[in-house]
């Protein structure tokens, strides 16, 4: 667990994400295999593999419905689903996030929505309320 941060932290997402799909594995069903596809889900989307990163996501919180993490992982389903990033062709191009689907962006603002709703006082509930705003 320790290197797969280490990993993801330097940057070497590719090691960071074996490590955790390891870990996972080896420790099914326990406190550390739900951190460790947290940390799955946030590195694939620190690594910009956003399908992947929503699978995780969802697959955990369908796995683990009432884990003392759910606030973060509808933060980070919000996260991942957030357009407010054109990327380096978008910016060149002049693209508007207008121009953008918009689907996406409605199911972040879904998710900050369900957080706030249901965990008010989550440390995640202020950034996900200005993000809806």
């Amino acid at each position: 667990y320790s290197e797969a941060r280490e990993d993801a932290a330097s940057g070497n997402y590719e090691r960071a994400i074996r490590f955790y799909e390891r870990l996972e594995g080896r420790a099914a069903g326990t406190i550390l295999a739900q951190q460790a596809m947290l940390e799955l889900a946030h590195t694939y989307y620190r690594s910009g593999e956003r399908a992947q990163a929503l699978a995780t996501i969802e697959r955990y919180m369908k796995l683990y419905p009432t884990s003392a993490a759910s606030d973060y992982a509808l933060y980070l389903r919000g996260l991942i689903n957030f357009n407010d990033n054109l990327g380096l062709f978008g910016r060149f191009s002049g693209q508007s996030l207008s121009d953008r689907d918009q689907q996406a962006s409605k199911e972040a603002y879904q998710s900050f929505r369900q957080l706030v709703d249901l965990y008010p006082d989550s440390v995640y509930a202020p950034d996900a309320q200005a993000r809806m705003n």
